[in-house]
């Protein structure tokens, strides 16, 4: 006879599910994380660290700082936009 259980799911269904979420969010906070370092943004970078990634999902959508790669590369294409 089957013994009853008391979970709504299986027991090991949340490895699963950990699994899923660290293969979908840890790519993102990565790409997320690169961004803000090349925006400049070294306060929100180390914050970021501590905070497991969280605030990258913030301050990559913060505007570039001017003397950023990021805030360079920007100029130099509408440079090259303007210019022709």
């Amino acid at each position: 006879m089957l013994a009853e259980s008391n979970f709504l799911v299986a027991p090991d269904t949340g490895l699963l599910i950990w699994t899923i979420v660290a293969l979908t969010y840890g790519p993102v906070v990565l790409y997320a994380g690169v961004v803000t370092a090349l925006k400049g943004h070294w306060l929100w970078l180390a914050i970021g660290l501590l905070t497991v990634g969280l605030v990258f999902l913030y301050s990559a959508f913060l505007p570039a700082a001017p003397d950023s790669e990021w805030g360079r590369r920007r100029d130099r294409r509408a440079r090259r936009r303007a210019s022709g």
